[in-house]
Formats: structure tokens, sequence, C-alpha cells
């Protein structure tokens, strides 16, 4: 089940958390190495996470 809902900007990937909300932007490390490898990713404010998160097609394009 997908945990979190990813959205590209012009800096960073950021991370919505479907449980409570919260979003959080990603490592810059990780927004950079995403696409290929996927990303773990663990909620700031709840105990929601994601093993591995891959950006889909609609994510792809930035938002200004």
């Amino acid at each position: 089940m997908d945990m979190f809902t990813l959205k590209q900007t012009q800096a960073h990937w950021i991370a919505c958390c479907r449980a409570c909300g919260h979003e959080q932007a990603l490592p810059e490390t990780s927004a950079a190495q995403m696409p290929v490898e996927g990303v773990a990713i663990q909620c700031e404010r709840c105990p929601s996470q994601e093993p591995c998160v891959y950006p889909d097609q609609t994510a792809a394009a930035p938002i200004n």
C-alpha cells in the first residue's frame, strides 16, 4: 500500500504522508537517485513508513 504521494518541485522531491497529511522534503541525495533506485521514507510525525517509493509518471513534471 502506498503510504506517501510524491511531488517534485524545482529543487527537490516532497513526500506527503497519506495517514496524517504531513509533507516533508526528501534529502538531496535521495532525490537525485530516486528515479533509479527508489527511496525509503519514514514520516516525521507518525509511524507511517514506506520501504521503497518510486515517483510515478504524474510526479515527473516539476511544480512551479
